[in-house]
């Protein structure tokens, strides 16, 4: 009986390394995937600043645009 539930613990602990070892690959591709999607949002941050930008150069009546005040020079 005690051999039995021996070679269960055996086989438990087997699986256990068998998991360990997929759960480290999976954290490395969960990083590099973090890695992509944290220069994704921050090219869309940026998309999205420079069409603000061009949105703002082109508002005006009738085609023409009012000149941009000009910060004072220091």
């Amino acid at each position: 009986m005690a051999d039995a539930v021996l070679e269960i613990l055996r086989v438990i602990q087997g699986d256990i390394a068998g998991l360990k070892a997929d759960l480290a690959g999976v954290k490395t591709e969960v990083r590099v995937h973090s890695r992509t999607l944290n220069i994704l949002l921050q090219e869309g941050r940026l998309l999205r600043a420079a069409v603000n930008d061009f949105a703002m150069e082109n508002v005006g009546r009738g085609g023409s645009n009012p000149p941009r005040p000009q910060s004072p020079a220091a």
